[in-house]
């Protein structure tokens, strides 16, 4: 049998050990079960892992009480679903300031390829003076390294929006 085998199976006995032994003597007389109760939604364990400590407890003559556990793990899972709330929500926040930015970036952009074609279609115009078309071609340069600039911004802006979104998606509810 490879190692690696030997590892896994000696992790996963002692797992399924630990949950049997959930809580010790002293744990199960001085325990505040709707603490317990907490801890065990806080972690995403369903009510029925309350068969555990009982099993523990019974060892030591010590009953759990299930009113107090429920409740307190009612309010785990709900503090645990509101903690997820507020970090996706705080993503979501910074989601959209980016949104925005790209958006204002995006019109700046299109404003600045509409000054562009406008100041061509006056270049080729057979009714504009020669050095009026100097001035917008030099001007038509200006215009295109500060579009160049703003694609670059609007591609960096899209990737950070993307690893952004992703974060957001990998929280898990």
């Amino acid at each position: 049998m490879p190692a690696s085998v030997k590892i896994l199976i000696l992790v996963f006995t002692s797992a399924v050990l630990a949950a049997c032994t959930s809580m010790s003597a002293e744990e199960c007389q001085m325990a505040d079960w709707y603490t317990v109760g907490y801890e065990d939604g806080a972690r995403g364990y369903s009510t029925t892992a309350i068969s555990r400590h009982r099993k523990a407890c019974a060892k030591h003559g010590v009953s759990p009480k299930f009113d107090r556990y429920t409740a307190g793990h009612a309010k785990g899972e709900f503090d645990e679903a509101y903690n997820i709330g507020l970090r996706v929500n705080d993503i979501q926040l910074e989601i959209n300031a980016m949104q925005a930015e790209h958006d204002n970036l995006a019109d700046e952009l299109e404003e600045l390829l509409t000054r562009i074609a406008n100041n061509e279609e006056m270049i080729i115009s057979d009714n504009t003076e020669p050095a009026t078309r100097r001035d917008l071609m030099v001007q038509n340069k200006e215009l295109e390294a500060i579009a160049q600039g703003l694609e670059g911004d609007l591609a960096a802006l899209d990737q950070e929006l993307a690893v952004m979104k992703q974060r957001r998606d990998a929280i898990h509810y």
